[in-house]
């Protein structure tokens, strides 16, 4: 849906938490949203940054290892891709 298709922008969750519901929120509004544990709340709004940060493309790599490790994120992507919609496909089957 235009989201870029960066490692740090893949997260394991729910397809409704990490697609419908949240897919044009800014995460800090979503997280106050979905969190009602307000120290539950701090404790990830403090960590998600640094784990954007630590993510961030390139992140001080050797050009050649990035090039290396962009290609094996795209393959799994592709593969995990792949997957997604074979599930769909078997999800809308058995509900006809």
């Amino acid at each position: 849906m235009g989201g870029s298709n960066d490692i740090h922008n893949h997260l394991l969750a729910c397809a409704k938490c990490n697609g419908d519901e949240k897919r044009d929120e800014e995460w800090g509004r979503f997280l106050a949203r979905k969190v009602a544990d307000s120290e539950l709340a701090a404790y990830r709004h403090a960590r998600i940054p640094a784990w954007i940060a630590r993510a961030e493309i390139g992140n001080g790599l050797d050009p050649s290892v990035w090039s290396q490790a962009e290609a094996i994120i795209a393959e799994a992507l592709n593969d995990f891709d792949a997957a997604v919609q074979k599930l769909r496909a078997l999800r809308r089957a058995t509900k006809e």
